[in-house]
């Protein structure tokens, strides 16, 4: 039996989030934040916002600065 807490979100609110996230970080490049409080921040649940900042560290638009992430800014 599936548990639908445990569902994913439809691909396009995926999307939304995402797109939300890095405007977040794109607006204030200086932005730093762990995962708890980006949760807050952005007003996403923490299994969603931590899967949505591993995947944009994975993609090397964020990078983890010990339980911070941050814009990984081009030199």
């Amino acid at each position: 039996m599936a548990n639908l807490n445990q569902a994913r979100p439809p691909q396009e609110a995926l999307q939304t989030w995402i797109a939300r996230v890095r405007n977040g970080y794109s607006e204030d490049p200086g932005l730093r934040l762990t995962c708890l409080q980006a949760t807050r921040f952005f007003g996403l649940e923490e299994r969603t916002c931590r899967g949505i900042l591993t995947g944009l560290v994975a993609a090397g638009f964020l990078k983890s600065a010990g339980e911070a992430f941050v814009r990984e800014m081009l030199r």
